[in-house]
């Protein structure tokens, strides 16, 4: 998927809180070197990770390695792990604060991959909070 890409979407939960689905969704297409989803594909795999029980309805992330996974389609993924430091892999989700705000973004071979626009004004003044691990 392209960067910025959650702004571009049609669905508003994925337009206003899909950034860590649309994370995982990214590493699904890196790791597995897919081609790129589709809007359709996206919402498809939304849906079915709500009905699942694997996120809340504003894409709330209960179960990352497990969207992973369905994103993936395989079952390679078995737990997510909330650090307060870098692990020590190639991919892993970031989470960045600001006052008022939160935004996650992936971090990929040490590229960081944004599914908003990186270059947007609101960008500035992240901080790191925290990173996800899904192993």
């Amino acid at each position: 998927m392209k960067q910025g890409i959650q702004s571009t979407l049609k669905h508003p939960m994925l337009k206003e809180y899909g950034c860590y689905f649309l994370c995982a969704l990214q590493w699904a297409e890196t790791e597995t070197d897919r081609e790129e989803f589709t809007e359709r594909q996206i919402q498809y795999i939304y849906e079915t990770a709500l009905e699942k029980g694997f996120i809340r309805k504003d894409c709330t992330m209960l179960f990352p390695h497990d969207v992973l996974n369905l994103a993936m389609l395989e079952n390679k993924y078995t737990a997510t792990r909330i650090v307060k430091a870098a692990p020590p892999k190639d991919r892993y989700v970031v989470y960045l604060t600001k006052p008022g705000y939160g935004h996650f973004v992936l971090s990929d071979g040490g590229e960081i991959w944004d599914p908003l626009e990186p270059r947007r004004a609101g960008a500035k003044g992240y901080a790191v909070d925290s990173y996800r691990e899904i192993t």
